[in-house]
């Protein structure tokens, strides 16, 4: 597979899981997702009928043990980790299966997402840029927005921190730096321009800038807890993708 075909993928099923994570009975779109990735691989073996999942078991498969999560970490931890033959199979009879709900949707939610990650580690297990794994569609704080909306935002996407672009630099505004700004007067200073708080103490913290072709290698080196913005080469005033730890994890 090519690299942006497995971006593209790995995208699917990350987006699939948090899902899923919002939802403890939400397997569906990891299923559209294995069915998506199945079909193509199904397609590039010749097999030009129609599949299923049970039927795409077998390109998976093969895609999949490209990751210790499949088969070697499962032979040593098998406490910890299920094999990747195990979840396929209770994903798959579980796929025409007419009860989906309750106990039983959550243990197949469970094991969707444990097949999910084999299956994203696997992709990009031999990719070497940050534009592999950094999130592109970035949520950024601007100065004339309300404090109050920088909070919504992080809130609801459960977000620490947002990249802003003050007096042509990039920074971070913390979830920590906004609490300790509107404590004191709540009311007054959550309807506060973003642009006016910081004027008013709203503390910023300088973000670390790469460009999307340098090594994971060399940003894991230095990576702290806060994340990392990725800037556009050809515009240092647009973010090309941001990322953290867990990303890269």
């Amino acid at each position: 597979m090519r690299i942006e075909e497995r971006v593209y993928f790995r995208d699917l099923f990350r987006d699939a899981r948090h899902q899923a994570f919002q939802d403890a009975e939400g397997f569906q779109q990891i299923l559209f997702a294995l069915e998506r990735l199945g079909s193509l691989l199904y397609r590039r073996a010749g097999k030009q009928k129609p599949g299923d999942i049970g039927k795409y078991e077998d390109e998976i498969k093969r895609i999949s043990l490209a990751s210790p999560l499949a088969c070697d970490l499962p032979v040593r931890w098998r406490g910890y980790h299920s094999p990747f033959d195990t979840l396929y199979r209770l994903v798959r009879n579980a796929r025409n299966d007419a009860l989906h709900q309750g106990a039983y949707a959550r243990h197949l939610t469970n094991h969707a997402v444990q097949l999910a990650l084999i299956i994203e580690d696997a992709l990009m297990v031999n990719s070497q840029n940050i534009s592999d794994f950094m999130v592109r569609e970035v949520v950024q704080a601007e100065e004339w927005q309300p404090v109050s909306f920088a909070r919504q935002q992080m809130l609801a996407n459960s977000y620490s921190y947002l990249p802003i672009r003050y007096k042509g630099e990039w920074n971070l505004i913390s979830d920590a730096a906004i609490l300790k700004y509107v404590h004191s007067e709540r009311k007054t200073r959550l309807s506060d321009s973003v642009s006016d708080a910081i004027s008013h103490g709203l503390q910023l913290e300088t973000a670390r800038c790469v460009d999307p072709n340098d090594s994971i290698e060399l940003i894991i080196k230095n990576l702290g807890e806060k994340p990392v913005l990725v800037t556009d080469p050809f515009d240092s005033d647009r973010l090309a993708g941001i990322t953290s730890a867990f990303d890269l994890l």
